[in-house]
Parts: structure tokens; sequence; C-alpha cells
């Protein structure tokens, strides 16, 4: 059994304190705004049972994203206060160098590279689900009061009656489009079924009549997101795509940066700890990198279909290594 040396386990601590309240702040403020925007994309209200699962559902994938985030701001401020702290002269005073440090960064960036990895790969898919789930049960708690119009995705829902999801004398208005049904039935997907109708535009001169329609009440953002597919579904998803001649550059993008976020956590654990110890405003320094790999990212998705999955999603890597490759280098280790 291998034992962390003393010097490992003081800057394990060290980051400890920095890492733990720095993602929750990052998580509880994008769960909240993450929230927000679901329920006002969906213009249904869920209960609060309905908005806590929500939350609940992107709190794995906003780990995987802010863990990276957090253990980069920590290794950053901890080195800046082991600088001024002297920590790092004494290193070199007792002959040892500053790269003993290493083995201590990578630790805990594997250490957090393998959360990361189970949340994009495992339950950052299961959370998407679970909030797709609750937007979906909101249309179907819905409470349609008799003769009251009731805002539904961009248009009007009107009922003379309602039981046990059956509805009866259904009047719907979107835009120009007004449809009507002596009665239909709420699904478990957040549909009405509608029978024997009759549907109108109201700027044109035609009308039609229908047996039977289905309308969905879930707006778009409520669909299946590539981030809610496991990974074998998606490459399932992929190969279906292919074998149509149809471009799947963007989903084979949201696959790779499955894999390749995790490994950028190590990396950006061992470029912390050069730029803490040389520069003084950590916070900043964080935000300006943090931002950068952003921007980087945002781009590849942009150029995905001409630079292809494979490249986009490796450029953050790539940037990332040289980096701190440089960064090393230029630093005089002691």
């Amino acid at each position: 059994m291998v034992v962390p040396s003393a010097l490992t386990r003081s800057w394990i601590r060290a980051l400890n304190l920095r890492f733990w309240p720095s993602l929750c702040g990052l998580i509880v403020a994008s769960v909240v705004l993450l929230t927000g925007q679901a329920v006002v994309q969906s213009e249904f209200v869920p209960s609060l049972s309905g908005l806590f699962l929500i939350a609940v559902g992107f709190l794995p994938e906003m780990v995987a994203v802010f863990s990276p985030v957090a253990l980069f701001f920590a290794t950053v401020t901890t080195a800046r206060l082991w600088s001024e702290g002297g920590d790092v002269m004494a290193l070199g005073a007792s002959g040892r160098s500053t790269q003993r440090l290493i083995p201590a960064c990578c630790l805990a960036g594997f250490l957090i590279a393998a959360g990361v990895g189970l949340c994009t790969h495992v339950l950052g898919p299961l959370g998407r689900g679970v909030v797709r789930s609750a937007l979906v049960d909101a249309v179907e708690e819905l409470q349609l009061r008799p003769g009251q119009p009731v805002p539904v995705g961009d248009g009007v829902l009107r009922v003379a009656s309602e039981q046990e999801g059956a509805v009866n004398d259904v009047f719907y208005a979107s835009g120009e489009l007004v449809v009507w049904a002596p009665k239909g039935r709420f699904d478990a997907q957040g549909e009405v079924l509608l029978e024997d109708g009759q549907a109108m535009k109201l700027d044109e001169a035609w009308k039609m009549e229908f047996d039977r329609a289905r309308a969905s009440l879930v707006p778009d953002q409520v669909g299946i997101h590539n981030f809610e597919r496991s990974s074998r579904s998606l490459i399932g998803l992929i190969e279906r795509m292919e074998s149509r001649g149809v471009d799947a550059s963007k989903e084979r993008l949201v696959l790779y940066k499955r894999t390749v976020l995790p490994l950028s956590v190590p990396i950006l654990a061992l470029l912390g700890l050069p730029l803490g110890a040389r520069f003084r405003r950590p916070a900043w320094l964080t935000v300006g990198a943090v931002l950068g790999v952003w921007a980087i990212q945002r781009l590849g998705d942009h150029v995905v279909v001409d630079v292809g999955p494979s490249g986009t999603a490796l450029l953050p890597l790539v940037v990332l290594g040289l980096s701190t490759l440089s960064v090393w280098t230029r630093w005089r280790l002691r």
C-alpha cells in the first residue's frame, strides 16, 4: 500500500480548504439559474417537488463542469499562499525542489477527474432525464379550470371540463392556427390526443377535419437533448445518422467531450501551481484562464463541421498542455 508523503497530505488538505467552498458556490449559483431558465422556457410551473427534481437533475452536469474550475482556482490560490508564506522558499532551503509538489497535484487531479468522468458519462445523462421528466410531469399536473384559457407554449388552451386526464370541448389557439375537438386526453408524454376535431388557419381560407390528432404541449427545449443520451445511445444515434448520410459531427463532439473534460483536470492542477506561485492575483488569473478555455470551446462548437469533432474536442486539451509545459519550463524550479 502506497502512503502519500507528508508534503502531499499537507498540499491536499490545503486544496480541500479552497476547493469545496468554491465548488459549492459555483454549483448552487448555476443550478438556480438553470432551474429558473428551464421553468421559464417550459412555461409550466412545476410543483415544489418538481423544482427540487429539476435542481437535482442539473447537479451532476454542473459538478462535471465546475469541478475543474474549482480545482484550478484552489491550486492557484494555494500556490500563491504558499509562496507568500515562505513554504515554497522553505522547500528550496531544505534541498527539495518544488517538483515534489507535482505528485500531489496529479493525485488531486486524478481523484477529481474520476468523479468528473462518472458525471459526464453516467450521472449527467441520467440527471438530464430527470429534468425532462419533471417538466413533462408539470404538463400532466396542469390545473385546467372549465372555461378558463390557460397559457400553453406559444398559445392558449381552454377546455369545457377535465377529469383524470380526459377533457371535453378542447379549444387551442396559437398564432394564426386554431384547433377544436369535442374530446381529448392527456398522455404521459405531455401530449394531448384529440378526436373528431377541426383545424383552421385564420389568415387563409382553409379548414380541415380530422379523426385523430396529436399535439405536444411540451416546448422543444424539453425534448431529448444529446446531453441526456447515454454514451451507448449517443453512439447508436451517430451510427444511424451516418448510415443515412447525415453529418453527425456535433453528436460526436458531445461524445468526445465526455472524455476530454476529465482528462483536462490533472493538466489544470499542474498549470495552477506555477501560475499561483508567480502571479499575485490568483482570482483574476483563474477567471482569465477559464474564459480563455471557454472561448476556445465555443469557437470549436461553431467550426466542428469544418475542423472535425476529434480536432475540435482535443484543441482545448492541447492548448492547456502546451501552456502548462511552457509555464513550467520558464519557472525556475527550486
